[in-house]
């Protein structure tokens, strides 16, 4: 029962406070990185564009992982006072990720974030361990800019399902009250 107690009131309590809620782990960094990486695109180097996919690419890892721990979370709540524990390996790579995100609470906004994170990542795969298979430089930055657009599109896709799940939490947070009842 003790065990019980301690998910239960860890719940309760990350509930409690919202700088406990899912989000980034170095939010500054990765607005940073993503500055970083619209300016090499925008340059218009071949090494901007290359760079900036690889960039893309991680911050659209960042965005997983903040999807796939807000899903876990709104389980969590949803099911209370049972117990949901989803572990994962500590190092996933790409494909896994976007499986753990399917794995979670799926709407069209996530089928959506799905299959453009899938695009991304052929593109990526193609772009970089390819590199030396394309027949032209032009070739390869058509490839980073459909990258790009899908980034944004992406992006875009994250911060309204992001804001969808900070609202739940915060309308969840009323009843605080109502689940420490639930409990004891």
């Amino acid at each position: 029962m003790k065990i019980k107690m301690k998910y239960h009131n860890q719940i309760i309590k990350r509930l409690n406070d919202s700088n406990k809620w899912p989000n980034f782990i170095n939010e500054n960094f990765l607005v940073e990185l993503n500055k970083k990486a619209n300016q090499m695109y925008v340059d218009g180097t071949l090494e901007g564009y290359l760079a900036s996919v690889l960039i893309y690419q991680q911050l659209i890892e960042e965005m997983m992982k903040v999807l796939i721990d807000c899903s876990d979370f709104y389980i969590q709540l949803s099911v209370f006072p049972q117990e949901y524990n989803r572990n994962f390996k500590s190092i996933r790579m790409f494909g896994e990720m976007i499986g753990d995100l399917k794995n979670g609470v799926i709407d069209d906004d996530i089928s959506q974030f799905i299959s453009k994170c899938n695009d991304i990542n052929k593109l990526r795969i193609d772009v970089v361990h390819k590199l030396v298979t394309k027949t032209s430089i032009e070739n390869i930055k058509d490839q980073c800019k459909k990258v790009n657009n899908l980034f944004m599109e992406t992006l875009g896709l994250f911060e309204d399902k992001f804001d969808v799940y900070r609202t739940t939490f915060h309308d969840q947070s009323k009843y605080i009250d109502d689940m420490r009842e639930l409990i004891q």
